[in-house]
């Protein structure tokens, strides 16, 4: 029959294993277990595991496929080309062998970063400045050239975007938006809108009209650094702020008139399709940005009060938006740059 386990207990640097009945196994002092593994070297424990099955000398580690894989430049620089511009630079100072591989430091995975978030247009641009301006070999990296534009906040291309920039914003990591203003060609706001009516079943085979002075505003929203997950924007109504020292304003989105009803595009004109139609959370998503993903949004504001576009300017302070980032709800509040009146 096998002998029962055995309980182990450490008394005085003697080892007792106990068995279950209360007996003692044969035993040996530290300086006999000593003697009879002279000339052993003790395993050395991996980092985070006490387990003997878990242990591993440091030269058959140097050896495991693990760290054969880790080694390698080619399979390094592979897993580089797959991550954002964020895990690159972790990764960069994970340990001297990574450093020295350079891998995550590439110019050509940077420079698809930049691509992929600015345009080859633009950053054929910037790189043709830098050559001009003759700046040092070491200003000139593919990563140095993101960094500059990302604190620049230069905005990916688009090819619906017209009008006048009044306003950008971003929230660094996470996702940076761009206002633009259409403006008429007599620079007057009126337009023909249909009326409101709080009960629509009053109004049933009426249709009326009246004339209200409407901007058209067009946002560019960008996800610029945010990769664990996407950003959503629910159904939401947008708002412009004008409140003064005084009082308090805001000017609100048209939305009873389908003629100029909100709409999302993507950056080359066509519909925004990556959406849900109903989320766990209360409300609709109407918008799903991925990593370095855009959509542009085309809103028309009441603007009470303003009969031109540029009074409109002189008034307006912001446009507020929510945005959905890991399940949290985060304010994105652009401000428009201030137009001195005449």
């Amino acid at each position: 029959l096998a002998s029962p386990p055995a309980k182990r207990q450490k008394v005085d640097n003697v080892v007792i294993p106990r068995l279950e009945n209360g007996g003692e196994a044969p035993v040996e002092t530290s300086a006999k277990h000593a003697e009879n593994n002279q000339g052993q070297q003790p395993p050395a424990l991996i980092s985070g595991s006490s387990s003997p099955a878990e242990t591993m000398p440091p030269q058959e580690m140097l050896g495991s496929p693990i760290h054969q894989v880790f080694a390698t430049t080619s399979t390094m620089h592979l897993m580089s080309s797959f991550m954002d511009p964020q895990s690159l630079c972790q990764c960069a100072v994970v340990s001297k062998r990574w450093v020295d591989m350079h891998s995550f430091r590439d110019n050509g995975v940077w420079l698809e970063r930049c691509v992929q978030r600015f345009g080859i247009v633009k950053v054929r641009n910037w790189k043709d400045n830098d050559e001009d301006n003759e700046e040092n070999e070491s200003s000139q990296t593919s990563k140095n050239l993101y960094q500059r534009m990302d604190a620049s906040n230069v905005m990916p291309p688009c090819q619906c975007l017209i009008g006048l920039m009044v306003g950008e914003c971003r929230l660094p990591g996470v996702a940076s938006a761009w206002v633009y203003l259409v403006e008429r060609s007599n620079g007057e706001t009126l337009r023909t809108v249909q009326k409101k009516h709080e009960n629509s079943a009053s109004t049933a085979g009426q249709s009326g009209y009246t004339s209200l002075p409407v901007v058209e505003l067009r946002i560019l929203i960008q996800n610029i650094g945010f990769s664990s997950a996407a950003i959503l924007m629910k159904d939401q109504s947008f708002t412009v702020d004008a409140s003064t020292r005084r009082k308090g304003e805001e000017m609100s989105e048209i939305d009873w008139d389908e003629r100029l009803q909100k709409r999302i595009l993507d950056t080359n004109g066509s519909p925004h399709t990556k959406c849900v139609l109903q989320s766990k959370t209360i409300g609709n998503d109407i918008c799903r940005l991925r990593l370095f993903e855009s959509a542009l949004f085309v809103v028309h504001i009441h603007a009470r009060g303003c009969s031109t576009s540029r009074k409109f300017q002189q008034r307006a302070k912001s446009v507020k938006m929510l945005l959905t980032v890991n399940g949290i709800t985060t304010p994105l509040v652009v401000p428009f740059a201030p137009v001195k009146s005449n």
